[in-house]
């Protein structure tokens, strides 16, 4: 071990890391002080919002954009004149001050609630603060990289991978891709769904090998063999794994599931994540029973949209199995409290898609509408 990476494992520098990357999570938003002053002074916010804008004018227009993008595809798209200016307003603000995202603000419904209720929802920034300061940044890389995620919980995929990260893997993927010539590829660093896709190549030489270079340019892959999920899941949408966020934490009082929700995909489409169009839905951590559905840009659903399976009363299948398999899996890994497990379930039970050391909190709060900052303050109280 060189004496840069015996640095990176002592506890100051872990501390130091840790600070500038929560540090890093904020940059761009007003300071706590700046944010609360204008939040007593509201007359004062469009000003400040104009001078935040201007400042890097490139941003602030592509900032604009994705606003307006993401409120045409909401129910509040058809807000008008002085109504639009004020949700606008209102949206930037709470983007700079807070960190919600458009999609938070959207999906949480913030427009219809009054600003205390607000405050007990957790923004994305807010999520990002409480995985670095729960979990150890030495011990992220496990599940930060889909390879080492996998070597390190093998038997809970339940089915087989490879890895192509140099030209020396050559080997191992044309034996990989002759047994499973259709399988998932994966960029081992991205999330969100990104750079996932299902590919089956055809049966010559030149087309195996012409893939091989096309994912050694582009970084560090891992193919696995496709997830065959359960009639009862593909229910609600067959093109896409359907999969379970359970979310697990650990503090004094041993692994708890504090938090679960569904993804679903929408016809024909592969990915199920929200931000790749797909829809979350409750699910009582408990019994596994499904409430309503949402997706990011705040549109409810009480049924899958294309396939019409109903969403509230569904009781997902195995549940407890399920709930016991992440906690021992997140007992494996001592030093990461928050995790969020990504479950899919098959004719043989429920296998790993992937595990996340800073997951996500829109899900909990979008599918409930009900914000989880409080339950989330007594878990960490209790670490």
């Amino acid at each position: 071990m060189d004496i840069k990476t015996r640095l990176k494992k002592t506890g100051i520098v872990n501390r130091i890391l840790t600070e500038k990357w929560k540090k890093r999570s904020r940059a761009g938003l007003f300071s706590p002080s700046k944010a609360a002053f204008l939040e007593q002074h509201p007359e004062k916010i469009k000003e400040a919002l104009r001078k935040r804008l201007e400042e890097e004018p490139d941003l602030g227009e592509a900032t604009m954009k994705a606003l307006r993008e993401a409120v045409g595809r909401s129910p509040l798209s058809g807000k008008t004149g002085a109504e639009k200016e004020s949700l606008e307003t209102d949206m930037l603000f709470w983007h700079y001050a807070f960190g919600f995202t458009f999609c938070e603000y959207l999906g949480y419904h913030f427009s219809e609630i009054e600003i205390p209720e607000r405050h007990g929802f957790l923004s994305e920034k807010d999520g990002i603060q409480i995985g670095y300061d729960v979990n150890d940044l030495r011990e992220m890389h496990v599940l930060s990289d889909k390879s080492e995620t996998y070597q390190s919980f093998r038997r809970y995929y339940r089915r087989e991978a490879f890895t192509v990260a140099s030209e020396k893997d050559l080997g191992g993927y044309l034996e990989f891709i002759e047994k499973h010539p259709r399988f998932v590829a994966k960029l081992t660093r991205e999330a969100c769904g990104r750079s996932v896709r299902l590919v089956e190549l055809s049966d010559t030489k030149e087309a195996a090998e012409s893939f091989f270079r096309e994912i050694l340019s582009q970084g560090k892959t891992i193919l696995e063999e496709v997830v065959v999920q359960s009639g009862i899941l593909a229910g609600f949408n067959a093109s896409s794994v359907n999969t379970v966020r359970c979310i697990t934490f650990r503090n004094q009082n041993g692994v708890t599931v504090p938090f679960t929700f569904l993804k679903t995909g929408r016809a024909g489409a592969f990915i199920d994540n929200g931000a790749a169009g797909g829809i979350l839905v409750a699910v009582d951590e408990k019994t596994g029973v499904l409430g309503q559905g949402t997706d990011e840009f705040g549109n409810r659903f009480s049924e899958h949209p294309d396939s019409g399976l109903k969403f509230e009363g569904f009781r997902l299948p195995d549940w407890e199995e399920m709930l016991r398999i992440c906690c021992e899996m997140s007992e494996k890994l001592p030093a990461l409290r928050l995790i969020g497990w990504d479950m899919a379930h098959t004719e043989e039970g429920w296998v790993l898609i992937e595990g996340n050391h800073l997951t996500e909190m829109i899900g909990p709060q979008s599918t409930t509408l009900k914000g989880i900052r409080r339950k989330m303050e007594t878990l960490c109280a209790e670490c």
